[in-house]
């Protein structure tokens, strides 16, 4: 989803260690770290939705197309 580098996240722990504090910084990381493998598990459920409809769709337009096409022979 995202890319991050070595100094990037380390300048965000940086950060995030002078604005909470040594004592509250693991707590918020655990917290973190929850809400980001709940938006996976989001992104991936919905990805994994759209991919079946699409997939969905698609075999019914190609049923319909076959099915014309049949038809349109059967009337010749």
């Amino acid at each position: 989803m995202f890319s991050f580098g070595f100094w990037e996240i380390f300048v965000i722990v940086v950060v995030a260690l002078i604005i909470f504090g040594p004592k509250r910084l693991p707590e918020l990381a655990n917290k973190v770290g929850k809400y980001v493998a709940i938006l996976q598990r989001s992104w991936q459920s919905l990805k994994t939705n759209v991919e079946q409809e699409l997939a969905d769709s698609d075999a019914k337009s190609n049923n319909k197309q076959r099915k014309q096409t049949t038809d349109s022979n059967d009337m010749e």
